[in-house]
Formats: structure tokens, sequence, C-alpha cells
């Protein structure tokens, strides 16, 4: 039997609609403090390994900080290690600080994600071999992305030759596509040049830009069509 009190109709007037949010897309990591590395402190011929961690803080007053610290002793009778601070920035400068202590070429973007940074890149950083030993120095404008380890294969590192050949003394972000990869110019820091890497395309382009850099290869025209933004 089915107790009355189930039975009655219940007005949708009473439902509240509560506002939707978004989950993040990547979530911070739980962990605040990450090994990055180390470097050699004191005089010639009398120098000690320095462990340095990088350390997330909370975000506060809309900006958060990072701090580049080390584990080490005050004086030598001390029986523990304390936690000391030796370089402190803000979010949007942390590349920078990390090329200070020069560990720019052992970290990546993709590493600095990873820790929670959520920073742009800017043409100041020396950083970072993305990756990929290709993406050494590629400036990476926001409709691409560098192409994940896994996507890399024979195939793929087979093509560079002939995507370089077809689109060497092109202009900035010229491309062309082998199988399914794209191949794009793009500009590197030091002013080095352009370089021709394989890249991932985020959403559809438009059909300008596509007239004005695509250079015709292999590709198919189901492939075009896909790619103009509708």
């Amino acid at each position: 039997m089915v107790p009355k009190a189930l039975k009655r109709k219940v007005s949708m007037k009473n439902i509240i609609q509560f506002p939707f949010e978004e989950p993040l897309k990547c979530p911070l990591p739980r962990k605040r403090v990450f090994y990055i590395g180390y470097r050699y402190v004191g005089p010639p011929l009398c120098q000690d390994v320095q462990k340095l961690f990088l350390k997330r803080s909370r975000f506060k007053n809309g900006s958060r900080k990072w701090e580049i610290i080390t584990y080490t002793k005050y004086d030598d009778a001390d029986t523990r290690k304390y936690s000391i601070v030796l370089d402190r920035c803000k979010e949007q400068k942390l590349t920078e600080m990390i090329d200070d202590f020069c560990l720019g070429s052992k970290i990546t973007f993709q590493k600095l994600r990873d820790m929670g940074w959520q920073g742009c890149v800017t043409r100041s950083a020396k950083l970072f071999s993305i990756n990929h030993k290709c993406y050494r120095n590629v400036l990476f404008p926001k409709f691409t992305r560098p192409l994940k380890g896994t996507d890399f294969g024979l195939k793929v590192m087979a093509q560079g030759r002939g995507a370089a050949t077809l689109l060497n003394g092109k202009g900035l972000y010229a491309f062309t596509i082998y199988d399914f990869t794209v191949w794009m110019n793009l500009e590197q820091t030091k002013g080095l040049g352009f370089k021709t890497v394989p890249v991932k395309l985020i959403g559809p382009i438009g059909k300008k830009f596509l007239n004005d850099n695509f250079f015709k290869n292999n590709l198919v025209k189901e492939i075009k069509k896909a790619m103009i933004k509708n």
C-alpha cells in the first residue's frame, strides 16, 4: 500500500531553482609544495647543494603569490630543518622568477599547469621545452597548443622535413596539413625567427585566416570545410 501523503500532487510552483555553477576544468592539486631542482651555493671549492621547492600560496585579494623556498638549519646545532623563503612573486611573474634561479630548462609550462599555475606565457620567459624538444623557445598563440607526448610518433616526426620545406620563407602562422596533423610557422623568443612545428588548433578558425595562411599540400576538402568557422 502507498501512503496517501505520497499520492498527493505536488505543485511545481514550490520548486526553487538554484544557479548552476560549472565545475573547474583543471582543479588545483591539494599539494602546494613541489620540488623543482637544485643549485650550488657558497664559495668556490666549498659549495653546498641547495634543494629548491616551489610553493603555491592561497588565493587572496584577487591574486595568488608563489615562493621559491628551501629547507635548511639555522645553525649546525639545530636538530630540525626550517623552510626559508628565497624569493616571492605574483602569479604572472612566476616564469621570470624561475629564470632568475636558472631553472628554466628544467621546468615546462605543462609542469607549472599541473602545479596550479594559471598565468599567461610572456615573451620575457626563457622557459621552456614544452612536451617535446622541438617546441623549445616557441611562442604559442591562443588558438594553438603543442601536441602531447603521446601524439608524437614516427609518422609525425617524418613529416617535419616536408612541412619545413613547404613553409620555408612563408609568413607567421602559415600552415599546412599532413594526414590530420597541422604544421604551422610560429615565432620564437630571442628574435630567432619562425619555426615550423606541429600544433593542435583549438576550436574553428576563420575563413579569412584559412585563405591567407593555408598552403595546399594533401588537404582533403572535407577537412577544409570542417575547419572553416560557421
